[in-house]
């Protein structure tokens, strides 16, 4: 028999994994929760969707933005170009 922290290797393994069973258990408990009465669905669904729009309206907003922000430095660009082609035209002429 191999020793292993003063016991056998095989009753540490066979603890270890009990204590990892437990563990998954405890971790995996705090997430999972089926409640019998399943009116205690309804609180968690409606701010699940307000949730969802309010996401889904912050996404619009940001994309419209980002777009007349497009637009703003796409003129900025024009009008740059713009200047830069009329000081080359005076300095030739």
């Amino acid at each position: 028999m191999v020793e292993f922290y003063g016991c056998c290797y095989n009753e540490y393994i066979s603890w270890d994994v009990e204590r990892m069973n437990k563990m998954k258990h405890v971790v995996i408990g705090l997430f999972l929760y089926f409640p019998d009465d399943k009116s205690e669905y309804i609180p968690a669904a409606i701010s699940c969707a307000i949730f969802l729009l309010a996401a889904i309206f912050t996404m619009r907003f940001i994309i419209r933005y980002s777009k007349k922000e497009e637009l703003k430095t796409k003129q900025l660009e024009e009008r740059i170009a713009q200047q830069q082609n009329s000081a080359k035209n005076d300095t030739f002429s």
